[in-house]
């Protein structure tokens, strides 16, 4: 995520995000090192918080997909609110992605956020992060975004501070987050040939999160052979059998 600019003085151009942030304690026991964020209208005359540094982000030069993450987090404030983000970086080991969505699986349900998002590719290598290279200053906050694998924005309570806000979210990381899913060893992509068709589709939407593609082979006419169809993102190839006999349910690794 690189082309982030940044601006620590008070002349910053119109399209600008006021940034507090602050890197938060090492977690030995998780796979993950979080930054706190907060957001706030760039011509916000409040005082940081303790512990935290102000800097001013070009909203323009914000990479994908961390861009469109901030710009539905501003749409959702109100006069005078504030709003926080966890941004989520790898921790000290690094490692290759079990599942390149474990984010937003581990995270859906969340009564206490608004979105979790997670920028990572299946089978992907995350490098380790070093926490030396990120101070809380404007000149450093670039190496944080560069090197974040995910982002969870906060639900806005008005009657709750905004630093009881991202204490919750920190502890929602710890606990959905504790499992080992950025392993040590390369995970291989693989391919799962399927006949006889189960009929919950939405149980292989996780397939290519986990590096696996799916080939379909079915009878003509099968709903799954269309490639403008509903389940054509199921699968990778469609080829046509013949005289499958019944309901088969055969699964098998190539």
């Amino acid at each position: 995520m690189k082309g982030i600019k940044l601006n620590g003085d008070t002349e910053h151009p119109a399209k600008t995000l006021a940034v507090e942030w602050r890197i938060n304690a090492d977690k030995d026991d998780i796979d993950v090192q979080t930054v706190d964020l907060i957001l706030d209208g760039a011509s916000s005359n409040k005082e940081p918080l303790s512990g935290f540094s102000t800097t001013f982000v070009d909203e323009q030069s914000l990479p994908l997909p961390l861009s469109t993450l901030v710009n539905r987090a501003r749409e959702s404030l109100k006069g005078g609110e504030r709003i926080g983000i966890e941004i989520i970086l790898a921790a000290a080991r690094g490692g290759y992605v079990s599942r390149s969505d474990m984010i937003e699986f581990r995270f859906f349900g969340c009564q206490s956020i608004q979105s979790a998002s997670g920028f990572l590719k299946p089978l992907q290598y995350v490098p380790a992060f070093d926490l030396g290279k990120a101070t809380n200053t404007g000149g450093r906050l670039h190496d944080v975004l560069d090197d974040a694998i995910g982002a969870i924005v906060a639900k806005p309570s008005p009657n709750v501070p905004i630093e009881v806000i991202l204490e919750e979210l920190e502890l929602e990381v710890k606990n959905r987050l504790s499992i080992k899913w950025l392993l040590p060893d390369p995970i291989y992509p693989r391919t799962l040939a399927m006949m006889g068709c189960l009929p919950e589709w939405i149980s292989f939407e996780v397939l290519p999160a986990l590096g696996i593609t799916q080939v379909v082979l079915e009878n003509a006419g099968h709903e799954a052979e269309d490639d403008n169809g509903p389940y054509a993102r199921f699968r990778q190839k469609f080829i046509p059998s013949v005289q499958m006999q019944g309901w088969l349910n055969v699964l098998w690794m190539l």
